[in-house]
């Protein structure tokens, strides 16, 4: 670029008294393949070089190039330097391409002493712009999709580190200055691979550009990224430095771990009491500051194959560590002022020993990286860690516990049916301490907060602090849990019976009487009289009841559907929407003694989040011709597959499934986990119906791109299945609609 400008230069004739100045990134040498062309034309005098400019200017233009240009004095450039500051700081940076030298140098100079003039202010602008820019682009060292640019520990932090150092002598950016290389070269790929101006750095991308940057093996991103996060955390770290040493009003402080007591590197008393109340102060912070210190890599070898360790799933938020030590904040903040839990709030404060709870909140996730079970091998490692550190036998066996189950209760909650007595018997037997239980409730909070919102919605919250009360309930007082479902039952109707007093009580004492005790404990009171009152009177064949509200979170709807039950009916309705474009992250499905079926979705739109009553009639039309079987939901969905293909953001395991006849005395369960598509549980469903398979129950549960999908199933007899070779043919089946999982790369 530089070559070029000044041939054209040359080619237009320059003129005295102007400077051809690069600012920006082309100022610093840092140019992009798509990146602006930032430029400022210096001039002495009052005589604008328009024709000059004009000349220079078209040529970039018919060429291709963006171009951010200016043409000014050296008194312009400060005024504008005093109102703006991203052109104060794009100054900074000023680099002569061609003309007149000592009017750089004077540009350069005025900007300088101008900076130096104002420094408290600057440094207070930089710091603000800074935490603005960071909240507006997260955290580079930890983000799934990081910007490499904007975001914390980004290629903007090591210019602002390179600032502060050139005013405030606060700090030095030479000695991070290689870590800027694996940023430099990731977005020069974005920019290349895309032909656009792109600064994040989306998941499908990172196994590719990791291949092209010489990444060996399957999977090259993971590699990448580890490379990527350590280099964006060490920039981070730097510029934070930095900004809290020129601007510390604006900067701020937060909780300074000491660090002395780890300095030989063994576990003394000291060591632990320190390592212990950094996990107390419940600052993600502080365990960053410990862990960049190399305190926890000195003293847990093993914590290196975690750290900076990116989670290939668009559910998580962060890498594994971070995701770890925020997952002990989100634990003590249950404590805090501004906690919005009540329930877990108060088996926070019931805790009779909260330390092993943040060592296992800490180190539940310890385990990835490898390839075996996580939990499994977390469980081992938590064990030893807990040892090491010096604390007793009972200590480390019940952190180990914790580690080893700390997806126990939520995993429970979403994928069976928690109204079923002899599960909640089981699940209180496998745990059998009311402390370890409550310890593993606030640990299952704790670690879906920090996970991020997907992972704990309102409606997964409530599941699993209703299995955490059954759970409470038997081992608190010895007794079978029916009693206490008995009770919440008993509430349930008669308060659905006082908001239906207009109707018929006869009517709505049948209703209920014809409802399992799951579908009564799974809704609040209002959704069960309302579904009460789009059934009546009770639809007829080929009828169709629909109700649609907005759920508890932005852009989710529930969609109740109401017909008479024939075999794969849940199939044809989930295919149904699935061809709207209305995306199904959860399903609850439940039929009535006399045949009618009740089936609630929680959903999404494929395509946008906008719901009107235009659309909604158009999806009700759409289900109406599916039950008539006026669609053929295959070839629809086959067609709608192919025009909204997608690069998923899921694990991409292979589809997995379980068929289990051990949790319900009344039907089989079968768990199918696999990575979400247009027309999924379509496919899933109308496999199961085709087996003659009625679906009793359904938990359809989505995390990002991934699903776990769980039902309750019996035959059309009303039996479970038992026969192995029946079982394996549907499991064989189930594979086979589904796909085993993700194409080989080529």
């Amino acid at each position: 670029m530089d070559a070029a400008l000044s041939a054209l230069w040359r080619e237009a004739g320059g003129e005295d008294g102007v400077a051809l100045v690069a600012l920006g990134g082309y100022g610093r040498g840092e140019l992009s393949p798509r990146s602006d062309v930032d430029l400022v034309f210096l001039y002495r005098g009052r005589k604008k070089p328009v024709a000059l400019t004009k000349r220079v200017l078209y040529a970039l233009w018919d060429a291709g190039f963006e171009v951010g240009h200016a043409t000014r004095t050296v008194k312009d450039s400060i005024r504008l330097a005093a109102e703006n500051h991203e052109a104060h700081t794009s100054f900074l940076s000023a680099r002569l391409v061609a003309g007149d030298a000592s009017l750089h140098a004077d540009f350069v100079d005025a900007v300088g002493a101008f900076t130096r003039k104002r420094a408290a202010a600057f440094a207070r602008d930089v710091a603000e712009y800074t935490a603005e820019r960071h909240r507006a682009a997260g955290r580079v060292p930890f983000l799934l999709e990081p910007n490499v640019k904007d975001g914390a520990g980004g290629l903007r932090d090591l210019h602002v580190a390179t600032w502060l150092a050139a005013y405030f002598n606060v700090c030095n950016p030479e000695s991070i200055a290689g870590n800027a290389e694996i940023l430099h070269r990731v977005r020069n790929w974005l920019h290349d691979a895309t032909e656009r101006r792109s600064d994040v750095f989306l998941l499908p991308l990172q196994d590719p550009a990791a291949a092209d940057l010489g990444y060996p093996g399957d999977r090259p991103g993971d590699a990448l990224m580890r490379d990527f996060y350590g280099a964006a955390r060490a920039i981070w770290w730097h510029s934070q430095t930095c900004l809290s040493a020129s601007a510390p009003s604006v900067a701020g402080t937060h909780p300074q771990p000491d660090l002395a007591p780890f300095a030989a590197g063994l576990w003394t008393p000291d060591a632990r009491n320190a390592f212990v109340e950094a996990l107390r102060t419940g600052s993600a912070r502080a365990l960053e500051e410990l862990d960049q210190a190399g305190v926890l890599t000195r003293m847990l070898p093993e914590w290196d194959r975690i750290s900076s360790l990116p989670q290939r799933n668009i559910y998580h938020r962060y890498t594994v560590d971070m995701h770890c030590f925020e997952t002990v904040a989100q634990a003590v903040a249950l404590g805090g002022p501004d906690a919005k839990d009540d329930l877990a709030s108060q088996v926070w404060a019931d805790l009779a020993d909260r330390d092993r709870m943040l060592l296992a909140a800490l180190f539940h996730d310890a385990g990835k990286g490898a390839d075996e079970d996580h939990s499994e091998r977390g469980e081992r490692l938590a064990l030893d860690w807990t040892r090491r550190i010096g604390f007793g036998e009972d200590a480390a066996g019940e952190v180990a516990w914790l580690v080893r189950h700390h997806l126990l209760l939520a995993e429970t909650a979403t994928r069976r049916d928690i109204g079923d007595q002899r599960l909640v018997e089981s699940l209180a037997a496998q745990i059998g301490l009311v402390e370890r239980l409550k310890m593993l409730y606030v640990l299952t909070v704790a670690d879906a907060r920090a996970t991020g919102p997907e992972a704990w919605t309102p409606w997964k919250a409530a599941l699993v602090a209703e299995l955490f009360g059954h759970t409470l309930h038997v081992l608190e007082r010895g007794e079978v849990v029916g009693a206490d479902v008995d009770q919440v039952i008993k509430r349930r109707t008669g308060e659905v019976r006082d908001a239906l007093s207009s109707h018929e009580p006869g009517e709505v004492d049948a209703h209920l009487l014809g409802m399992t005790r799951a579908y009564v404990l799974a809704f609040p009171t209002p959704d069960l009289a309302r579904h009460f009152a789009l059934a009546q009177p009770p639809p007829g064949e080929g009828d169709l009841r629909v109700h649609a509200a907005q759920a508890g979170e932005p852009g989710v709807w529930d969609v109740t559907m109401i017909a008479r039950d024939r075999p794969g009916l849940f199939a044809i309705l989930s295919g149904a929407l699935a061809v709207s474009g209305i995306n199904i992250i959860g399903a609850q499905a439940f039929t009535r003694l006399d045949g009618i079926a009740i089936e609630v979705f929680q959903v999404v739109g494929a395509l946008d989040r906008v719901f009107d009553d235009e659309r909604w009639a158009k999806v009700e039309s759409t289900c109406r011709d599916a039950l008539a079987g006026t669609i053929d939901l295959d070839a629809e969905l086959a067609e709608r597959r192919r025009a909204y293909a997608r690069e998923s953001k899921g694990k991409r395991e292979p589809t997995r499934v379980e068929i289990d006849n051990e949790t319900s005395d009344f039907a089989t369960v079968i768990e199918v986990h696999a990575t979400d598509r247009v027309g999924l549980l379509y496919d899933i469903t109308k496999a199961l119906a085709d087996f003659g398979l009625d679906i009793q129950v359904a938990r359809i549960a989505t995390y990002g791109h991934d699903v776990v999908d769980a039902f309750y199933v019996r035959d059309l007899l009303g039996q479970r299945l038992d026969e192995p070779a029946r079982i394996g043919r549907v499991k064989e089946e189930l594979l086979a609609r589904i796909g085993r999982g993700p194409r080989a790369r080529g």
